[in-house]
């Protein structure tokens, strides 16, 4: 089973390295959308859940059994959000009037929010000597049954957060700033991911700690 297990870990890193690899703009989408990348990632997963069977439980293994589980939820969190994210990119009316509680999703489906929005100031700054924008910002507001629930700032790479929905400020109209593009995105798997990635840290600080404490046989702990 370890060769198995090694031969399908290099195959998801070659998976995972053409991905990564500037070939076109399209490639992440293509390669990690993949049905026999979706495959592989599934048994690896389905081997690691056997391996930890396989091994007797003892709390000195801990940190084998965190690192392991750790590395199955981070796989289930990434696949729940692959088959469950919902995202969609739009241009907003920088003004009162550009309320919206309803989004035109990339597949072509919309979905109603469950609260409106709207972009109620916008501002730019460029630098002292050329029109080339230094930074640029907005403020968001969330509205329930009416009432403004909540209004945060969006900044580049500054999302804001509301009922499990990030919105990204994405660009603006240069020409008469009059709107702005947002990037909103749902990702139901991404907690699950990142309590797996808490766990496998856990487990790694455990087995690294755990290295200066071995029995004298070398033996498994």
């Amino acid at each position: 089973m370890l060769r198995s297990a090694i031969i399908i870990f290099s195959a998801i890193v070659l998976f995972l390295l053409a991905g990564a690899l500037p070939i076109f703009s399209k490639a992440p989408s293509i390669i990690f959308s993949n049905p026999l990348f979706l495959v592989l990632v599934c048994v690896l997963a389905l081997m690691i859940c056997i391996c930890c069977l396989r091994v007797d439980f003892s709390m000195r293994r801990i940190g084998f059994y965190a690192v392991h589980i750790g590395t199955v939820i981070i796989i289930a969190g990434a696949l729940l959000g692959y088959f469950r994210m919902q995202n969609s990119e739009f241009a907003v009316p920088c003004n009162s009037e550009g309320s919206f509680s309803e989004l035109l999703l990339d597949n072509g489906n919309s979905i109603k929010l469950g609260f409106s929005c709207k972009v109620s100031d916008f501002h730019v700054k460029f630098y002292p000597e050329a029109q080339i924008p230094e930074r640029f910002d907005a403020k968001i507001q969330f509205s329930i049954d009416g009432k403004v629930s909540n209004e945060q700032l969006l900044m580049v790479n500054h999302p804001a957060y509301f009922k499990g929905w990030r919105f990204y400020l994405m660009d603006y109209d240069q020409g008469s700033q009059y709107h702005v593009v947002l990037f909103a995105k749902k990702d139901p798997g991404r907690m699950t991911a990142i309590a797996g990635i808490w766990i496998l840290l856990f487990g790694a600080f455990v087995l690294c700690f755990r290295k200066n404490h071995l029995p004298p046989d070398g033996g498994v702990i």
